[in-house]
């Protein structure tokens, strides 16, 4: 039963690390346009 939790919780903490990413990712873009303007 623990490890399931353990599994649980990895995914929670790989889905908001992947939505940071995006965030940043998005920033980025958002900047490398700015930029070339």
């Amino acid at each position: 039963m623990a490890q399931h939790q353990e599994i649980a919780r990895l995914r929670r903490e790989l889905a908001q690390k992947e939505e940071e990413l995006e965030i940043l990712g998005k920033a980025l873009a958002f900047f490398a346009r700015r930029k070339e303007q």
